[in-house]
């Protein structure tokens, strides 16, 4: 699982909490990746009193693209999760994730996004739309599994073999947030 951030201050320990209580019954390896961050977000790693599923790795001015294939290629997993560092996921998230990867015709594979400033909506991606790149939600029934043209990317899943064959992500994109639309 890797987790790139930047300054997610308290979030990334959150995240890394909520990732590894919902771990039980996974071999999972928790790759973080601190792009240069200057806040103090990442002092709990010192704390973890030897937990060896947690790894840190430090950088700078990598931006997302570089930070996700930094923590892709220290990674020893035959999955990839790739994952926000201000992301709760659910307690099957792992479970979901899983499954769906199973089906050799599933490359990649994320979860639904609920929405904290929007009445708690659903959606699975961003819609961007207009001449000043607006984004929005698309907004569908997430009970099942559904195709969709792109996954977001606080949470999506592939097979590592699948992300080597085609060469991980575009070192050109930069932001943390939104990237997509770079």
């Amino acid at each position: 699982i890797v987790i790139p951030a930047f300054n997610e201050g308290r979030w990334i320990e959150e995240t890394v909490k909520s990732v590894l209580a919902t771990a039980s019954g996974y071999e999972v390896e928790v790759i973080l990746i601190d792009d240069g961050s200057t806040d103090d977000g990442f002092d709990f790693v010192n704390g973890r009193s030897g937990d060896a599923r947690v790894q840190l790795i430090r950088g700078t001015g990598l931006g997302v693209a570089r930070a996700r294939a930094t923590g892709a290629d220290a990674a020893s997993g035959v999955k990839l999760i790739f994952l926000d560092a201000h992301v709760t996921p659910s307690a099957e998230w792992l479970t979901y994730l899983d499954e769906l990867l199973a089906d050799p015709s599933i490359g990649l594979a994320g979860a639904t996004i609920t929405s904290l400033s929007d009445n708690g909506a659903k959606g699975n991606i961003y819609t961007v739309a207009g001449p000043d790149l607006a984004p929005g939600w698309h907004y569908r029934d997430c009970s099942e599994p559904f195709e969709s043209p792109a996954i977001a990317g606080a949470c999506m899943a592939c097979r590592a073999e699948w992300y080597r064959a085609c060469g991980g992500f575009d070192p050109g994109f930069r932001h943390y947030g939104r990237e997509e639309i770079e």
